[in-house]
């Protein structure tokens, strides 16, 4: 854990910045509601509990009932990519359908939903993909009898608007302004809910560390609500939520852990203020570090990262989502076994359950 010195520096640093908002933050959820098993592990009834399906050897394992028994009685929602589920056979789909609707979880799909610009810009860049894939990619859940309640959108601000670099920009990078992104991400976004009318959209964008990474958006709550702003005039309606993912810690900042905290507090807590100001849920992604070298060590960041943010921060988000795309943790479960992804799931659910119910930040 930081120091509490760090800690109370960076909370005063916080208040001075987020003060104007604190009239409106706060939004009004009704409970999600026991799923089937009517478990009460959880005090605070008004977070959901996502889980990102893990890409891992035995991921078959996370529709097992044995092998996450306690974990499943209070997850609300099961995220999928569409890297995972395009790979899988229609009968392999069709189980994991049917496991999902049995247990009453909501189905989510984390996508790309930008389609390649001029001179197929953005081709091979996250976030980007042909503009038929969502759409054949949800006839297909439909067919085969899912409903796909939740959406995604892999971080199209950043990968759209913002990013100067990609790894392999096969059709370069788009850089588009916040219309032209808006008016591009609606087309796809409109085929989508013809097939799934009630389907809730949202958003997942980074926290930057802002001590350890040069590539830091300027103004980046300013554009971020320009972002909400003409995603809505282009949509039609708000953004049902959005999900930070956080640049925790990278070995090659060449900083210490608790220094590079100092880099992503400040960022995540005045963009948190602003998402709830807008009336939209607000979600946390809590996973290790990409330097992270066991199961174990993954597992003791994720759980380092989410009691700051909620017990130390004291920022209850409205989801708290479990998610891994790192080398680690290379198993799903079970959940009694340290070191697997349904384990970091029932640490926080035993420890969320068991800290005092802190305000909604």
């Amino acid at each position: 854990m930081p120091s509490s010195g760090a800690v109370t520096r960076m909370k005063r640093r916080v208040l001075d910045v987020c003060c104007v908002f604190l009239a409106s933050i706060s939004v009004s959820h009704s409970p999600p509601g026991l799923n089937s098993s009517g478990s009460q592990l959880r005090i605070d009834r008004n977070t959901q509990i996502w889980l990102m399906a893990p890409l891992v050897k035995d991921y078959l394992s996370t529709f097992s009932d044995s092998s996450w028994p306690e974990g499943q009685k209070e997850l609300d929602v099961i995220k999928f990519s569409t890297f995972f589920l395009t790979k899988m056979s229609d009968r392999t789909l069709l189980s994991v359908l049917n496991f999902v609707q049995a247990h009453h979880f909501g189905l989510a799909i984390e996508a790309g939903v930008l389609t390649y610009g001029p001179s197929r810009c953005g081709y091979g860049v996250e976030g980007f993909h042909d503009a038929n894939f969502l759409r054949d990619l949800l006839r297909r859940i439909k067919r085969l009898g899912g409903v796909v309640s939740y959406l995604a959108m892999d971080e199209p601000l950043y990968f759209g608007h913002f990013a100067t670099s990609f790894w392999k920009p096969n059709g370069g990078l788009c850089r588009f302004s916040i219309p032209e992104l808006a008016s591009n991400a609606s087309g796809t976004l409109r085929d989508a809910t013809k097939i799934f009318p009630k389907l809730k959209i949202g958003d997942i964008e980074p926290i930057i560390n802002e001590l350890g990474r040069s590539d830091a958006p300027p103004n980046y709550n300013a554009s971020l609500q320009i972002w909400l702003d003409d995603f809505q005039a282009a949509f039609g309606r708000k953004l049902d939520f959005v999900h930070f993912d956080i640049a925790w810690y990278n070995e090659s900042w060449g900083l210490s852990t608790l220094d590079a905290d100092e880099g992503w507090i400040l960022p995540l807590t005045t963009a948190a203020a602003l998402i709830r100001s807008n009336g939209v849920r607000l979600g946390v992604i809590y996973n290790g570090s990409t330097d992270d070298a066991s199961n174990l060590e993954w597992e003791q960041d994720a759980k380092r990262h989410f009691e700051m943010i909620e017990g130390e921060l004291e920022l209850i988000p409205d989801d708290a989502v479990i998610q891994s795309w790192d080398k680690y943790p290379n198993r799903a479960g079970p959940e009694s076994v340290p070191g697997t992804l349904m384990n970091v799931l029932l640490s926080y659910l035993r420890w969320a359950s068991s800290r005092p119910i802190a305000p909604r930040h």
